[in-house]
């Protein structure tokens, strides 16, 4: 055999390992789902860039009237479904939730939140970059950048991050990814020295799932979820 075809049938085998290897990790990661989902040819229909809602709620945000000593929740579904100025009767906290949205959302939008340079910001998001196969890194390096910008923004604003909750057979997501995530976020509240809220250790049952007492769903909270989470975080607000 000369060397030319020496060096073809190299090439050749080379790259058959490599498609096989590149299989095999995108089968481990979610399959087709997830090859399509990385090069932007499926995306769920809640994907923030994509969803109405997304858009509608943003330019509602956008034209309410800042106020002084803001209390400001952000995150996505499981913050938006809550009227928390009510559930605390305190006027001072605004709703800055979206259903369906993420880490890449909030960065897209976080100038109107802190555009009112807010006295607190309560934040919790991340289940849904799992749901989208996004890896724990690349979701600690957006939360990162949410912090920093906060910071940089509007540095007088005190940071609580909430932990994200358990799920209890919510397609698309892990719970040991969660708790994966959730370590990471405690990594960066103590790198940044902000308060870091446990909630998922009192929502999670004897099998580490979101206990079915407290969700509608698997994944949303009913009445007696959203009152235990008031119940973690009554004193941190109204400190």
């Amino acid at each position: 055999m000369s060397k030319m075809k020496k060096l073809l049938t190299i090439s050749i085998i080379l790259n058959i390992i490599f498609i096989l290897l590149s299989g095999y990790l995108a089968l481990e990661k979610g399959g087709l789902s997830y090859i399509k989902s990385k090069i932007g040819i499926e995306k769920p229909y809640w994907y923030w860039k994509n969803f109405e809602h997304w858009n509608i709620e943003k330019s509602m945000y956008e034209i309410m009237p800042n106020d002084s000593s803001e209390i400001v929740f952000v995150g996505n579904s499981l913050i938006y479904r809550c009227n928390w100025a009510e559930l605390f009767s305190n006027p001072r906290i605004k709703n800055r939730g979206i259903e369906g949205d993420n880490t890449e959302g909030i960065l897209a939008r976080l100038s109107e939140i802190t555009e009112s340079k807010p006295e607190k910001i309560f934040i919790n998001t991340g289940t849904n970059d799992l749901a989208l196969k996004m890896p724990v890194s690349e979701i600690y390096i957006n939360y990162e950048k949410i912090i920093d910008q906060i910071l940089e923004t509007t540095p007088a604003t005190k940071i609580y991050i909430q932990n994200v909750l358990p799920i209890n057979n919510s397609p698309g997501r892990s719970n040991d990814l969660i708790i994966e995530l959730n370590k990471k976020l405690e990594e960066l509240a103590f790198n940044k020295s902000l308060k870091y809220i446990n909630l998922h250790d009192r929502f999670i049952d004897e099998e580490g799932n979101l206990k079915q007492e407290l969700t509608i769903d698997g994944l949303h909270l009913n009445p007696k979820g959203y009152l235990l989470w008031k119940q973690l975080i009554e004193n941190t607000v109204n400190d």
